[in-house]
């Protein structure tokens, strides 16, 4: 019998009809998965779908309650299998299966709570119905408007995305991710709202960003692995439409305070570095949008750094159990991601034909203090780099390097507590200065008046926690004093007043 035959003058609530619709349902499905031609046909009769919109409207009825049958579960199965063969690649079958989008969305939100999803027997439905709804609305703009902008403006407890996110299953996790992904993609008016609207989509991009947190490690080849990269692409298109800073603030709320960078903060700078590393066909103008936004981040959250980390060692110079602020170590691991991604950009610019452009644009950022004054991204990565000399002891063989030229308050705080969230900083924040001091007299001068040769001098040492800091530490030295006399002139006086210690400590 067909379903159209098994629907008639047919009780929908009686179970004797659910094995043989499921039945039917199955065996359709299985035609349509093989023959986008029967899709398209089938696709054109009126009776089909008024069979399925009924199917669809009694199934919450008999399946949304506490214990509910096994026949009528995979009917549910069933439908939702047949509904996503039918829909996929055809733009007409979407928007008039999209008719039943708020039964998909009812059944859905019942079986995606704690109590449905703890029990195995529901994971088959949960995935056939998602993957429906993600065949509804995959390459289709019409189907994609008609509900993103409800599913943004959901509370947290009826929004399906946010429950679906949460299952134990990674094959409802990904085939939700692929729906999101699918809506999102190439559109920047659809991706805002993931990562701007409230309550709904800000949710929505950290229960992303902590997936991704989760997955990090994953290698390629495995099921995780290949979520992460899907998860990923989600961020990779919100960054190549423009929407990083959008992305970035929308994570933080002032109740935070100015001293916290918040872990989604984190993960959304570490899928952005990664980001810039690879080969992009990003123009000009948008390298350009993204490169302000980072060095304006970079110069905020390095003078918060550096203001933090000097009020700690002044406290420290006279109480040795002064304590440092807790939220430091996470504002540092920023700074480290944001000055990898500037140099990525920098170096990913000049390489193009000799193209400092972006360099240039980087040179003109400034962060305005209360006298007026503007601090550069040089003028303060050398500040930080003078207080963090103070602050961190060089690791040799996995111990801290003693330096007798410490001041006792840095040295208290190395018995306090291992600094883990400070690795890379100095070798980073060297990098970056010696890309902006290449062949700029300028820049070459203004390091030297804040006495940031000598720092970059002593940095020219093996320390664990900064691998290949003496490289960098050198190549920045040189181009310090490239066509530079008064640099020059400077580490010629060096040669006769300074003294190393036996552990490599330069001595002034």
């Amino acid at each position: 019998m067909t379903i159209h035959e098994l629907l008639e003058g047919r009780d929908l609530a009686s179970p004797v009809v659910f094995e043989p619709l499921s039945n039917a349902f199955m065996l359709v499905a299985k035609q349509l998965a093989e023959s986008a031609n029967f899709r398209k046909a089938l696709g054109q009769e009126s009776t089909m779908w008024q069979d399925l919109e009924t199917v669809w409207t009694h199934l919450p009825k008999q399946i949304c309650v506490k214990e509910p049958s096994d026949p009528i579960r995979n009917l549910c199965i069933c439908t939702s299998r047949f509904t996503r063969n039918l829909v996929a690649g055809i733009p007409d079958n979407q928007v008039k299966a999209l008719r039943s989008e708020p039964q998909l969305r009812t059944i859905i939100q019942h079986f995606s709570s704690f109590f449905f999803m703890e029990d195995s027997a529901n994971t088959l439905l949960l995935r056939t119905i998602v993957q429906a709804l993600s065949n509804i609305l995959t390459s289709n703009n019409e189907t994609q408007d008609a509900v993103w902008s409800d599913y943004m403006s959901l509370p947290e407890e009826r929004n399906i995305l946010l429950r679906l996110l949460a299952s134990p299953d990674l094959t409802t996790t990904t085939s939700t991710m692929v729906l999101i992904l699918n809506c999102v993609n190439a559109s920047r008016e659809r991706s805002y709202l993931l990562v701007t609207s409230q309550p709904a989509g800000v949710r929505l991009s950290k229960a992303l960003l902590d997936k991704v947190n989760l997955l990090l490690d994953a290698p390629e080849a495995t099921e995780q692995g290949k979520t992460f990269e899907i998860c990923y692409s989600i961020f990779r298109n919100v960054f190549d439409l423009g929407l990083f800073a959008d992305s970035w603030e929308s994570l933080w709320s002032p109740e935070d305070g100015a001293l916290t960078v918040t872990p989604h903060q984190t993960i959304l700078l570490k899928l952005l570095d990664a980001h810039l590393q690879l080969p992009s066909t990003r123009s000009e103008e948008d390298s350009s949008v993204i490169l302000r936004f980072l060095a304006e981040l970079h110069l905020q959250l390095a003078y918060t750094a550096k203001r933090a980390l000097h009020a700690y060692l002044v406290a420290a110079a006279d109480d040795e159990n002064a304590a440092l602020d807790t939220r430091l170590p996470s504002v540092v691991e920023a700074i480290v991601l944001a000055t990898q991604a500037l140099c990525a950009l920098l170096l990913t610019g000049a390489s193009k034909a000799g193209d400092y452009a972006l360099i240039r644009t980087a040179k003109k950022v400034r962060l305005q203090e209360d006298d007026g004054s503007g601090l550069s991204l040089s003028d303060l990565s050398v500040d930080l780099l003078k207080e963090l000399d103070l602050f961190l002891p060089r690791i040799i063989l996995g111990k801290p390097a003693q330096d007798s030229s410490r001041p006792f308050s840095a040295r208290s705080h190395e018995a306090q507590s291992d600094p883990t969230g400070f690795a890379y900083i100095k070798r980073d924040l060297v990098r970056l200065v010696g890309i902006l001091c290449h062949d700029d007299k300028e820049v070459q001068d203004s390091i030297r008046e804040r006495e940031g040769i000598q720092v970059i001098m002593n940095l020219c040492v093996v320390d664990e926690r900064n691998p290949y800091l003496r490289e960098h530490a050198l190549f920045t030295l040189r181009n310090l004093l490239q066509n530079n006399p008064e640099n020059q002139a400077v580490v010629d006086e060096f040669k006769t007043t300074v003294e190393w210690d036996p552990e490599g400590n330069l001595i002034v």
